[in-house]
């Protein structure tokens, strides 16, 4: 989509890729993400470099039509991210979690723990850490096979890429706010609105202070920058 890829594949294809692979970095693009990417060059090497870039909501599946393709699915993180963990019950894989405030990631993994059978979460930390080297050999010692990483846009990315290189894991995922997703700290849409495609109003409903400047604001840039690319760059091949 300009000058961020994302992979044009579909929940089974990606998965089937992840079973595959001896070591993938796993990364999310949503219309937040693609604005951030345009004002910060790092993270837009980090997307460009990573194993694997998946189209998560309703903003990039319209920004895809003007590059000239579409989507097969949407790949959400909030649904993906618990089928990449399915995937790790089945194979045996060993989780860590890492991110999100003190004590919510440790919910999280009870709650993630008791919905699909065979998880193993190995360890958590929270996002609040000095000491990257530690957590990193944590994460080794532990002999973790997934690692979630859910510390939010562009800070999982980059801290992912700055240390993919020591991590002894088969898969490395940046997840934004699943672990709070995960640990009840936001409530999920509902259904219909899911359908509707309109889960992004119900998450700025929930933190309209925070939120408003990437929804309603983001919005607006967000097209912008994919209408500067496409003239810029022309259609995706």
């Amino acid at each position: 989509m300009g000058n961020v890829k994302c992979h044009v594949t579909n929940a089974s294809e990606s998965l089937e890729l992840m079973s595959q692979k001896e070591k993938l970095s796993i990364f999310y693009l949503n219309a937040h993400c693609y604005n951030v990417s345009q004002k910060d060059e790092e993270y837009r090497a980090c997307l460009n470099e990573a194993d694997m870039v998946l189209n998560d909501g309703v903003g990039v599946d319209i920004g895809s039509q003007l590059f000239g393709f579409r989507f097969h699915e949407n790949l959400n993180g909030t649904d993906h991210n618990v089928r990449i963990l399915e995937m790790a019950a089945q194979a045996g894989l060993r989780v860590y979690l890492l991110g999100a405030a003190p004590g919510i990631a440790i919910t999280a993994a009870e709650k993630l723990c008791a919905k699909i059978p065979g998880l193993q979460i190995v360890g958590v930390q929270d996002g609040f850490f000095e000491d990257s080297q530690a957590v990193v050999r944590e994460i080794n010692d532990l002999k973790t096979d997934v690692l979630i990483v859910g510390m939010g846009v562009p800070r999982q990315e980059k801290w992912i890429s700055q240390h993919f290189a020591q991590l002894d894991v088969k898969i490395a995922v940046g997840v934004g706010a699943f672990i709070d997703f995960m640990a009840g700290k936001f409530p999920r849409a509902p259904k219909m609105m899911i359908n509707l495609k309109l889960e992004w109003m119900f998450r700025f409903l929930q933190e309209p202070k925070r939120l408003w400047k990437r929804y309603l604001l983001g919005n607006v840039m967000f097209f912008y920058y994919i209408i500067k690319n496409r003239l810029t760059h022309g259609e995706s091949k």
